[in-house]
């Protein structure tokens, strides 16, 4: 379930314009030497779409929750898309639309019998909108991770 939900997260974050790269980390801090000698440290940091590095709560190769928080999610998703609406009716369904291209030809939904986090309904809805799906929905914990 945790390897779905970090699938997840990096598909609808490569969808987005992240890239996972290889940098020295004298790349991240500023250029210049660490005491005397410069730095030879690579690490795996994530390119956001602004092309900056941002330290995320997991260090530099960690990505916004997307499928918990609706704030990364309006951020970082949604400019790519021409439109997206999210539907939650308490206690009964959550459903999730997004449209994108320039005439619109791309379409996503997702619809959950049960009330379901906003942020994992809109990265759902985009990942099928990409052609992909969930083998089993419910492989996904419905409220938080």
């Amino acid at each position: 379930m945790k390897q779905d939900y970090e699938e997840l997260k990096k598909t609808v974050a490569e969808w987005a314009g992240f890239r996972l790269e290889d940098f020295n980390d004298r790349d991240l801090v500023g250029s210049g030497p660490v005491g005397n000698v410069w730095s030879d440290h690579w690490i795996k940091a994530w390119r956001y779409p602004d092309g900056m590095f941002h330290e995320g709560d997991g260090g530099w190769d960690s990505l916004p929750d997307f499928p918990n928080d609706l704030t990364p999610c309006v951020k970082w998703l949604t400019p790519k898309l021409s439109f997206w609406e999210v539907i939650t009716c308490v206690r009964l369904y959550t459903r999730a639309y997004v449209w994108a291209g320039e005439n619109n030809e791309k379409f996503g939904s997702y619809k959950s019998d049960s009330e379901l986090n906003p942020a994992l309904a809109l990265c759902l809805a985009i990942e099928k909108m990409m052609g992909k799906e969930w083998k089993n929905d419910h492989s996904i914990n419905r409220t938080s991770q």
